[in-house]
């Protein structure tokens, strides 16, 4: 007797019928939570390094600082010194979260949701970090 098989070839992810999730959306989401956890780091490291110093400075009872504003933003500036390379890294995190999350948008049969997911944490990241600096060159 002669068996008749028949072999069809539907691709990586046959069988069950469900797509798979793409390792680069997985990788954007986790570089966009990342990312994002720097940044709280870094803003509540200098938050609280900044009221410690600042506190040594400012007379309890008029709550006017003893030394010169030039003066205490040189102080509040070398009490940031290892937090301050949160920030770039944190940045080039987004950077690299946001290139991941575009390739798995254009990856074919596999699952989109961690791709747009660290697309927007890493847009409002990029977002952020505009109206940053568009604050700071107001204050100037």
């Amino acid at each position: 007797m002669e068996k008749n098989e028949n072999y069809a070839f539907s691709g990586p992810d046959a069988g069950d019928g469900r797509l798979r999730h793409s390792g680069a959306g997985i990788a954007s989401f986790v570089l966009a939570l990342a990312s994002a956890a720097m940044l709280l780091t870094f803003f509540l490291a200098a938050g609280i390094q900044a009221f410690r110093i600042a506190e040594q400075y400012i007379d309890p009872n008029s709550g006017i600082p003893t030394i010169s504003q030039e003066e205490l933003s040189r102080e509040l500036l070398n009490a940031l010194n290892g937090t301050v390379l949160l920030l770039p890294l944190a940045l080039l995190a987004t950077m690299i979260a946001i290139v991941t999350g575009i390739v798995a948008l254009a990856a074919k049969n596999r699952r989109k949701g961690f791709g747009i997911a660290g697309l927007v944490i890493s847009g409002m990241q990029v977002l952020f970090f505009l109206f940053g600096i568009m604050l700071n060159f107001a204050a100037a």
